[in-house]
């Protein structure tokens, strides 16, 4: 019986935590989730310039934001900036997806 009433107690405290985990909510600041996004644009698009520089065999280039948008990480971790930007010249096109921690510490995303 005190076996049983120590398990049962042992899977309360597991499982009520994890439930109540679930309840909150993180709301964003609109604001704050553009500005950051409007400050990794500039290392995201040279990235992806410097990028396309090898790929594409060309220094000529045009750099175009498809995409753009923040993430979050796990609970109340690191937000990060998730681009699209398409590098177009000679006659070729790339489109590389680049990740972005605040910082901004940029890198190509698979």
């Amino acid at each position: 019986m005190i076996t049983l009433i120590k398990r049962l107690l042992r899977t309360s405290l597991i499982v009520v935590p994890m439930s109540l985990g679930g309840c909150a909510i993180l709301k964003h600041d609109q604001a704050l989730d553009q500005k950051t996004l409007a400050d990794d644009l500039g290392p995201a698009e040279a990235l992806a310039h410097r990028q396309a520089i090898t790929d594409l065999g060309c220094s000529n280039l045009k750099t175009d934001k498809l995409a753009a948008k923040n993430t979050e990480g796990a609970p109340l971790g690191p937000v990060w900036t998730n681009f699209e930007i398409q590098v177009s010249g000679c006659n070729k096109v790339k489109t590389y997806k680049i990740q972005c921690e605040i910082g901004p510490n940029c890198f190509l995303a698979k």
